[in-house]
């Protein structure tokens, strides 16, 4: 990071330590006017509504969200929790446990899984029943995509689902058959042997989950390695630049009853991206880190490097003229703040958004 960065940190930090010093007098005179007003200060204060929180979701999201991945035992201790800063502690290491790459931000797992959900409600819902609660919507989103979809040559609509490689697919192989015999795309599974296991067991994600005790579910490793430490530092100072100017746009999308999809788009214009000679930079030196906040504590982060070559996240604009990165980050109700800083770090030039948002 350059030094002037370094610079504007230590002001942010300085003016960070006054804003804390000033809350805690406002505090004081708040704590001062309960104690002379007694309890008609302390009534008003409980009359106010209270926001839901991450437990009131908690359970919701057991029987919707993973209720078909999750082995009984991690079931038990979630529904343990206490506090609202255990239930929150309980979805990060659900994900954590699943992580595919702990070493890194990004969690591959989560964001398939999500995927799935997002697909599952726009492929195969009905008039009467979203797409996750269907027999195809629940086999796609526990196993993943079918390696080959075969069209039935029954009298009424039906498909064979043929899952070809139990590697990729968490231990499941085998051919699944769904009908619709009443023509109206709520297709319902046929049982045989390959349905059955479906149905009733949970992907092979991470097998030693099932053979924990109760309560013994701890997640012990080092944090997940942060490779944009520049970018992290911009936004923990809470340092802002337009130097590199793109667009950001949150869509919300609900996938269950308590769970809403925050997607993040960002794209940035290619003609921003020339040295100070007129001269293209590579689009693969753009990188990406964001953070989300429920207050003042970090609930997920991400990185990544925009790259019309990337077959994930990071992908080209539909318009040549732009590099958009996409994100879909699983949030409860609440109130959240979006963080994004983008630097293309051959001309060294940042740009920053800060944005709260609010998950009805």
């Amino acid at each position: 990071m350059s030094v002037l960065t370094y610079q504007h940190a230590k002001v942010a930090l300085a003016t960070r330590a006054s804003e804390q010093v000033f809350l805690g007098v406002l505090k004081t005179v708040a704590l001062t006017l309960i104690c002379i007003l007694g309890n008609g200060a302390e009534f008003s204060t409980r009359a106010l509504p209270q926001p839901k929180s991450p437990c009131d979701y908690l359970e919701t999201w057991l029987s919707q969200d993973v209720g078909n991945i999750i082995p009984d035992t991690e079931r038990a201790w979630a529904r343990g929790v206490q506090s609202n800063e255990d239930c929150e502690s309980v979805v990060q290491q659900f994900w954590a446990f699943r992580d595919p790459t702990p070493d890194t931000i990004n969690n591959e797992f989560k964001e398939e899984f999500y995927d799935r959900i997002l697909y599952a409600n726009a492929h195969f819902g009905t008039g009467d029943r979203i797409g996750w609660k269907t027999d195809r919507g629940r086999v796609y989103i526990t196993w993943g995509p079918p390696d080959r979809v075969d069209a039935g040559t029954r009298t009424h609509a039906s498909e064979t689902w043929r899952y070809l490689n139990k590697d990729k697919h968490y231990g499941l192989e085998g051919s699944i058959e769904f009908e619709d015999p009443a023509g109206n795309g709520n297709h319902r599974i046929i049982p045989n042997a390959t349905a059955q296991r479906a149905l009733s067991q949970i992907p092979n994600t991470r097998s030693d989950i099932k053979e924990l005790p109760y309560g013994t579910l701890i997640l012990c490793r080092r944090p997940p390695q942060v490779q944009l430490k520049d970018l992290e530092i911009v936004l923990n100072v809470g340092l802002t630049y337009n130097l590199l100017p793109f667009t950001c746009r949150v869509e919300q999308i609900r996938v269950t009853e308590s769970t809403v999809l925050a997607v993040i788009v960002v794209d940035v214009r290619k003609k921003y991206l020339a040295d100070q000679h007129g001269k293209q930079t590579q689009p693969g030196a753009v990188k990406v880190f964001g953070l989300i906040r429920k207050g003042e504590t970090p609930l997920d982060s991400f990185e990544a490097t925009l790259s019309a070559a990337s077959s994930e996240g990071p992908l080209e604009s539909p318009s040549a003229d732009f590099l958009r990165f996409r994100k879909a980050v699983p949030l409860f109700p609440g109130t959240y703040r979006i963080e994004l800083a983008i630097g293309d770090f051959p001309t060294g030039r940042l740009g920053t958004v800060y944005q709260a948002i609010t998950v009805p």
